[in-house]
């Protein structure tokens, strides 16, 4: 009989509460069933980075190919990597490419453990061959041919948890976005220059058609300028048409400034209110966020 060796080491400060605490959230939010699948995936990581650094200082472009092909051939990094990327990986990122996460992110399973179950049952293949070991990694390759093996007394019941799970996640994520645009300041913002905009456009509206009631006095001035210049009346006519202009221009800026004067208070006064129900309405998401935070601690 084969012996198997041990593929990890336990840590140096196994009781340190900072770690316990670590690796009880990750056990917790991957369905672990011990914490020595921890350590596998921790051994696994420090290996990739064993070899990186060792590439690094050997500048072998080959062994980099290599080795950046297998870590992206796995999911761990996306195409176009470097080895910068592989230092930069985490435990979660090796977890999160194990068979039971990526069966239970499919929804073949409602929670982490009776993903766990379905596979340690039997009840889950890989291109049609039976696979019983929730910590294997998967590759990309792989990933596309998981689905519920064939002789599997539970593939019905399987598949119909599987649709149910992918329509309450459909619905949730639907929730989210419409939550989250609920709470986007940047439609907040749009908004709140809606309001603003009214105000000003109105004051644009009357400077353009006291503009034009001035043009047409000046294009009137003007024609009369014209009419007693042929008569011989220049310089009358000339200082005439300045006078008149002026005045003009003079009681336009006057009604201009009035108009601007009102709207100005109203845009402030609008500013505030949209600033009052963007601030309400971020204390309303922080609050939420707390709680559902305090939920997920408790749990």
């Amino acid at each position: 009989m084969r012996k198997h060796r041990k593929r990890y080491s336990r840590p140096k400060k196994p009781w340190s509460k900072e770690r316990l605490d670590s690796e009880r959230g990750i056990a917790s939010e991957y369905g672990l069933r011990r914490k020595g699948e921890i350590w596998k995936v921790e051994a696994r990581l420090r290996e990739f980075r064993r070899r990186a650094r060792e590439i690094v200082a050997s500048q072998n472009k080959v062994a980099e190919k290599e080795l950046v092909d297998k870590i992206i051939g796995l999911g761990l990094i996306p195409r176009e990597s470097h080895l910068d990327d592989v230092l930069a990986l985490t435990v979660n990122n090796l977890l999160d490419r194990r068979l039971q996460t990526i069966v239970f992110r499919k929804g073949i399973g409602s929670t982490q453990k009776q993903a766990r179950q379905f596979i340690t049952h039997g009840h889950i293949a890989i291109d049609g061959r039976r696979v019983e070991w929730p910590s294997a990694f998967i590759s990309l390759e792989q990933e596309e041919k998981i689905g519920i093996y064939g002789n599997s007394k539970l593939k019905d019941a399987i598949v119909k948890l599987k649709n149910a799970n992918q329509k309450l996640k459909k619905q949730e994520a639907k929730k989210a976005e419409e939550k989250a645009a609920e709470a986007k300041p940047e439609e907040n913002l749009e908004k709140s220059a809606e309001v603003i905009k009214s105000p000003v456009d109105a004051v644009a509206d009357v400077v353009a058609k006291d503009v034009a009631v001035v043009k047409e006095k000046v294009e009137e001035t003007v024609k009369e300028v014209v009419e007693e210049v042929k008569e011989g009346k220049t310089k009358e006519a000339a200082e005439k048409a300045v006078d008149h202009v002026e005045n003009e221009v003079v009681e336009v800026a006057s009604e201009v400034k009035e108009e601007m004067k009102k709207d100005a208070e109203e845009v402030k006064e609008k500013v505030a209110e949209v600033v009052a129900e963007v601030k309400e309405k971020v204390e309303e998401v922080a609050a939420e966020v707390k709680e559902k935070v305090e939920e997920v601690k408790k749990e």
